[in-house]
This record gives structure tokens, C-alpha cells and sequence, in this order.
């Protein structure tokens, strides 16, 4: 099944990193896979992601999860028709980034942040700074080793980190220091971290975040032409 669904999701690398990424590293759950469409389960998240070329297919593959959790789905289609059918609080879309180079970035002009992983002691720290998703969530990323924090003279000016599913995210600059490239230097360490770890780096970003998807034109990321929808 795993050479099926990357036949498949392969066929539009860029819409489908989000779920190419978790069956390469092992941490997805192949439920269906055929030339019409693919349905994982995201095992580190839980979140179920699908995509579907026939429209009655995904419906279908909907129809037997019934109503569980978060889903991450590649069609409008499939999107409306959940809403449709069960109780969903929000749902949010967002375009997909993937850096396709093999080659890890070098920056036009010297660091001047000194980025390190973060440990629990940075724990409030980093809650105090990103609060876009809930504490919890928070806390977990950073006693995962997944955030990285960037320094000057030893004081913490913003964060980067990688989501369970493995996207590139949490990106967060104190709002006194935005605006000088320090969103830069973290988003080309994160990168340039996933491509040693021999995987690809990939964002999603909401169509309004007009500031990250800049940032990702100028590193080189493509942006999927098409919208991945969150639904929770």
C-alpha cells in the first residue's frame, strides 16, 4: 500500500507533502490507497488526512470514519461535505510550502542569532511568546525537542520549531524585534535541520499570513496552487 499512495500523492508533491512526509518517516497509518485517492492517519498527531480525486471515493472513505478528531483534507470538496455532516467548530485553509531543493540554504549576510534546542526550563518562556495553539500543545512540542529558540547575548528573541505531523511551524519574533530578518535566520536553520535529517522541510500558512508566505518566496519554498483545508 505505501508505493500505491505515493504513486498517488506524488502525482502533486507540493499539496501532498503533509502526508508524504509521515508514510517516508514511518509515522502514518495507510487506511485506504488507490488511484483514486489516499486516506492516512497521521500517527504522532492523530489526525486523519485525505485526498481524493473521486469525489465519491472521499466521501465514502469520510463516511466510514465517521466523526473523529481533526481531519486534514486536500479538497474543498471533501471539506464542505464533512461540515456537512457532522458538527465541525472551525475549519481553516491554508497553502502548503515545500522547499523541493536538495541543497540547504546559505544566508546573504552573517547570523547574528545563535539558535539552540530548547529544554523544559524555556518552557514559559516559549508559552509566553507562542500562543497560537493551546499550552498543552505547547509544552509537548518544546519536551519533544522540537523548538528551537534563537538568542542574542543570551536573551531569547523568537522561536522556531516542527509540528508532530512535521511541518515547519510555531515561528514567533518578539513583536519589538520584528521586521530586522530574525524570521529568516530561524526559518533557514529549520530548513536546513530537516534536509540533514534527509527529509523534506514543508509550511502551511493561511492565505490572510501575507508575511510567511513572502518569507518562503524569498527562501525558495513552491506553494501548492491549491488549498489543504483543516477541519477540527
Amino acid at each position: 500500500m505505501k508505493n500505491t499512495a505515493l504513486e498517488f500523492l506524488e502525482q502533486d508533491k507540493v499539496l501532498h507533502m503533509d502526508m508524504i512526509f509521515p508514510i517516508k518517516r514511518g509515522t502514518a497509518d495507510i487506511i485506504y490507497a488507490g488511484d483514486n485517492g489516499v486516506l492516512i492517519q497521521e500517527l504522532a498527531s492523530e489526525i486523519f488526512m485525505l485526498s481524493a480525486t473521486c469525489m465519491n471515493k472521499g466521501k465514502q472513505l469520510l463516511d466510514q470514519l465517521g466523526h473523529k478528531g481533526c481531519y486534514c483534507l486536500h479538497q474543498e470538496g471533501l471539506a464542505v461535505y464533512l461540515q456537512s455532516k457532522h458538527p465541525i467548530e472551525r475549519i481553516m485553509p491554508v497553502f502548503q510550502g515545500v522547499y523541493l531543493g536538495s541543497n540547504k540554504i546559505h544566508p546573504d549576510t552573517p547570523p547574528r542569532l545563535k539558535i539552540k534546542q530548547l529544554d523544559s526550563s524555556y518552557i514559559d518562556a516559549v508559552c509566553q511568546i507562542y500562543k497560537t495553539i493551546g499550552e498543552d500543545y505547547t509544552k509537548g512540542r518544546v519536551a519533544k525537542g522540537a523548538v528551537y529558540g534563537g538568542f542574542i547575548d543570551g536573551k531569547l528573541y523568537g522561536m522556531i520549531g516542527q509540528h508532530e505531523e512535521g511541518g515547519i511551524g510555531m515561528l514567533e519574533i518578539l513583536p519589538e524585534y520584528r521586521r530586522h530578518g530574525l524570521g529568516i535566520e530561524l526559518s533557514i536553520f529549520m530548513t536546513n535541520l530537516i534536509l540533514e535529517q534527509g527529509q523534506t522541510p514543508f509550511v502551511q500558512m493561511r492565505e490572510e499570513n501575507h508575511a510567511s508566505i513572502s518569507l518562503c518566496n524569498n527562501l525558495g519554498y513552491v506553494l501548492s496552487s491549491e488549498k489543504v483545508y483543516w477541519l477540527f
